[in-house]
């Protein structure tokens, strides 16, 4: 809220907000929880979903003028692959996460059909995307 009502101060009349955000709502988060890759701690020390920003917004008098989830392919399948990644180092013991950058066949190619998947079901709940959009305006 902190972050948003300044940006509401340093913001004209009229002028627009974009906000791109981590979805904690997407099905990436859903299948791989704590291993998500988009949680990034402690570069995100919050992530939203889709309602808490409108709600938030809405509190603050922001006009929403646009709200959505997507995932790029691009961005499916690194966040994907990475959860994938964290989890498979979790379970090997490597709490490090120091791991030689390879390719992994496997883990590469269910990231691709989870990015399929998601991809999919953005249709029938197009809240379920990796990010989280929202674009406001102030009146």
């Amino acid at each position: 809220m902190k972050t948003l009502r300044e940006c509401l101060r340093v913001l004209r009349p009229g002028g627009t907000l974009v906000v791109v955000t981590p979805n904690s709502e997407s099905l990436g988060h859903g299948l791989t929880h704590e291993y998500w890759r988009g949680l990034e701690v402690p570069r995100h020390l919050n992530i939203f979903s889709l309602t808490a920003l409108r709600r938030c917004a809405r509190e603050l008098g922001f006009t929403e003028t646009m709200q959505n989830s997507f995932t790029t392919a691009t961005g499916a399948d690194f966040i994907l692959d990475e959860s994938l990644a964290l989890q498979a180092r979790s379970q090997a013991g490597n709490l490090q996460g120091v791991e030689k950058k390879t390719l992994h066949f496997q883990r590469t190619l269910r990231a691709i059909l989870l990015q399929y998947k998601e991809h999919l079901s953005l249709r029938r709940d197009p809240s379920i995307g990796e990010e989280a959009v929202l674009i406001l305006q102030k009146r």
